[in-house]
């Protein structure tokens, strides 16, 4: 049972027991920390402290404020879980997208995405986050939330995702600690296709287009002896992957547990997954078989996102129409501008080339001004905006 609030109108509020719920909400009363009852039952006299993760009685606030410290979570959900398919269920149907744009070539994306925003400070109402699709989970390298969405696909999920970047842009913020993580699901699950993408990454010749020190992640965290973005590895064959990742001989299945976690709660403790390309999800678990790209900065920037959802997905079409070619990539040489025009419509493709060729200049001037880790997103944000690219799309 938990002793709080069960009853307030405007000028009383009656304090009592009820049982322990996930629609418990914390409540600021008379400078004072208590529980509520639902939201749904308090609403009309409440506010919402964003930086404190609390309802008050009376108006929202944005004044920040953390005291609940680096381990805060200030949610009726479980703190101790670190991955979104043990909390995804509650979550399911929930959301309502508002202001539906058409998407122009979402059609030639054809798998499903999902995206980690790490936080440093900030949150969300609780009934916001069922709505928006943000699963709030704790993460041991950063001093907030990372707020991970549901699995999203096509327009709706598009539009989805515009939702959710403007809700934690007016709500939380980021620091150098933090990174961008995005999923990608709906692939061929099969060993030529993953050694595929891993290859593909590896010669594609994309560090001009990222920060100096995007996969040297240990030169400007808070934590300098853990390189959250090791760049891949090329690797000749298949069985040589799986062997380096996992840390055994691969037997034909895709779903036995990694060796360094049985158990699927303490994936920190498997060091490669901390790859710029993460496969781990894939070669290993019941989970949703996905590949994580690790190496963007942290941004609130739909904008930039968007074009970064294409490029990556591009690297994997492209390995999918490749995959028996995938060995022969091992010593090859390739662009990111061909694998674009080779899976992507001659509009896209050009759109795309061009957003490669804005995020160069964003790295020039970035590292112009000495930041080698793409913290000065005023820079980015003016060079790639709707303006300037998000008008190709919607």
């Amino acid at each position: 049972m938990r002793r709080g609030i069960i009853y307030i109108d405007d000028n009383y509020a009656e304090f009592g027991e009820f049982p322990n719920s996930r629609d418990n909400i914390r409540i600021i009363y008379e400078g004072n920390m208590v529980w509520g009852i639902s939201y749904d039952q308090l609403k009309g006299y409440l506010g919402f402290d964003y930086y404190r993760g609390c309802y008050t009685i009376g108006k929202d606030t944005n004044q920040y404020n953390f005291p609940f410290g680096r381990e805060a979570f200030p949610y009726n959900l479980d703190k101790t879980v670190y991955n979104t398919k043990f909390e995804e269920h509650l979550f399911k149907g929930k959301q309502n997208v508002a202001n539906r744009i058409e998407f122009k070539f979402i059609n030639e994306l054809p798998y499903t995405f999902g995206l980690e925003f790490e936080t440093a400070g900030g949150y969300l109402p609780q009934h916001k986050l069922y709505e928006l699709g943000l699963i709030p989970l704790r993460d041991g390298s950063i001093t907030g939330i990372e707020f991970s969405t549901v699995v999203l696909q096509g327009n709706e999920g598009l539009n989805l995702l515009k939702q959710q970047v403007e809700a934690l842009n007016a709500t939380t913020i980021f620091d150098k600690d933090c990174s961008l993580h995005i999923h990608f699901g709906g692939f061929k699950l099969n060993g030529e296709v993953l050694l595929m993408v891993n290859n593909l990454f590896c010669i594609c010749g994309i560090n001009p287009y990222l920060p100096e020190l995007t996969f040297h992640t240990h030169h400007y965290k808070t934590n300098t002896e853990k390189n959250y973005c090791e760049f891949n590895s090329r690797y000749m064959s298949f069985s040589d992957m799986y062997r380096n990742l996992v840390g055994r001989e691969f037997y034909g299945d895709f779903y036995q547990p990694h060796p360094r976690d049985l158990s699927g709660m303490r994936k920190w403790n498997i060091k490669s997954r901390y790859k710029a390309v993460n496969f781990i999800n894939a070669l290993c678990y019941n989970g949703p078989k996905t590949i994580e790209f690790r190496m963007l900065r942290p941004t609130y920037n739909f904008d930039k996102i968007l074009g970064w959802l294409f490029v990556y997905g591009a690297i994997i079409k492209y390995a999918e129409q490749n995959a028996t070619k995938a060995q022969s990539f091992y010593r090859s040489r390739i662009s990111l501008e061909t694998i674009l025009r080779s899976v992507y419509s001659e509009e896209l493709a050009n759109i795309l080339c061009e957003f490669l060729k804005m995020s160069e200049r964003i790295v020039f001037a970035q590292t112009s001004v000495r930041d080698s880790f793409g913290m000065r997103v005023d820079i980015e944000d003016k060079v790639i905006n709707y303006n300037t690219f998000g008008r190709y799309f919607y």
